[in-house]
């Protein structure tokens, strides 16, 4: 069986290295969501009130 380095192994990899290899996408993820709440609250704001 070939293994995959591109896979993550939540049950058997270290929780500090599982922790850095999910930072980035979780933080551009959360990141990009406030921007568009943010913009929507403006858009909402700016027409409906």
């Amino acid at each position: 069986m070939v293994k995959d380095n591109k896979t993550l192994d939540f049950g058997k990899n270290n929780v500090g290295s599982l922790y850095y290899k999910m930072l980035i996408p979780t933080l551009f993820g959360m990141l990009s969501m406030a921007a568009v709440t943010a913009i929507n609250g403006i858009f909402v704001g700016h027409y409906f009130l």
